[in-house]
C-alpha cells in the first residue's frame, strides 16, 4: 500500500462484504478500473461467497482460450475450485472482467477465473 501510495480501505467486515462487492462491481462496470487491479484480502471461509457476490457463477465459469491452430479450448471451473487450506496464504483467486463493445448488449461482459501464487513463502 505504501509503495504504490494506495490507501487501505478496512471499512468492510463479513457482515458488509456484499457492500464491498457491489462497490467494486459498480466501479468495474463504470469502466473506472480498466487495465487496473483491485486487491481484496479476505477470510478464507468467506472467499467463495465473496466471489459469487462479485459475479462468479457458483456452478461454473466457461473459460475460452485459443490454442496454436486457432481452435478454442473450453473448460469449466466452479467457484469453489479455489478453496484452499487455512494455512495457505500464498494462493490468489484472480477474477478478470472483460468488456467487449462489439458484442450485443447483455453479452458484453465476460468474467474469467484463474488461480495464481504470489510466492510470499
Amino acid at each position: 500500500s505504501q509503495r504504490f501510495k494506495v490507501p487501505i480501505d478496512a471499512n468492510y467486515s463479513s457482515f458488509t462484504q456484499w457492500k464491498m462487492a457491489t462497490l467494486i462491481l459498480n466501479e468495474v462496470s463504470g469502466l473506472q478500473f480498466c487495465n487496473s487491479a483491485i486487491l481484496v484480502c479476505w477470510k478464507h471461509s468467506l472467499l467463495e461467497q465473496l466471489m459469487i457476490q462479485m459475479g462468479c457463477d457458483p456452478y461454473h465459469i466457461v473459460q475460452k482460450t485459443r490454442n496454436g491452430n486457432g481452435s478454442r479450448n473450453v473448460s469449466t471451473r466452479r467457484c469453489n475450485y479455489f478453496l484452499w487450506a487455512e494455512d495457505d496464504f500464498d494462493s490468489v483467486a484472480v477474477l478478470k472482467y472483460r468488456f467487449d463493445i462489439r458484442k450485443p448488449a447483455g453479452e458484453q461482459w465476460s468474467l474469467f477465473l484463474t488461480h495464481d501464487k504470489q510466492n510470499f513463502v
